[in-house]
């Protein structure tokens, strides 16, 4: 029984000697201001666990947190970009991950309209094709 007792004795100086010096190793010296401050920033960068997988909320929701990259492009930059990919029809199709140009390859050009060659330059190629006699000058109906 006395050997029992002794090393509960034992035990509870121990744990009375060790859990300070933890308690003292895990304290940091930050002020009442700066924890405030840096749960501020957690919360305006979403940086904050939702569950106990550890996950945070803007990984759950980055919409709503803005992210590091800064775009350089204007607003009308933004909007003739979309005008054209609307007009060569790069832009999908609701949730099918298609797009319109794929889907519907008549409505739109095979080719962008990069004109790379002058209305002269293009005039002579159909004269020769025509001497060629690989054109006819007449489509039947």
């Amino acid at each position: 029984m006395k050997r029992i007792q002794s090393s509960a004795v034992i035990l509870t100086v121990a744990t009375l000697l060790v859990g300070p010096a933890i308690a003292n190793a895990a304290s940091t010296t930050l002020t009442r201001a700066q924890v405030q401050a840096e749960l501020a920033e957690a919360v305006r960068t979403g940086n904050i666990l939702v569950d106990e997988n550890g996950s945070r909320k803007n990984e759950f929701f980055p919409h709503n947190y803005e992210t590091s990259s800064r775009s350089t492009l204007t607003r009308a930059d933004v909007q003739a970009e979309i005008a054209a990919a609307q007009q060569a029809g790069n832009i999908t199709n609701g949730e099918n991950a298609e797009r319109l140009n794929q889907l519907y390859p008549n409505n739109y050009s095979v080719t962008q309209n990069d004109q790379t060659k002058t209305r002269a330059e293009v005039q002579a190629e159909i004269a020769q094709a025509r001497a060629q006699g690989l054109l006819n000058r007449y489509v039947g109906a």
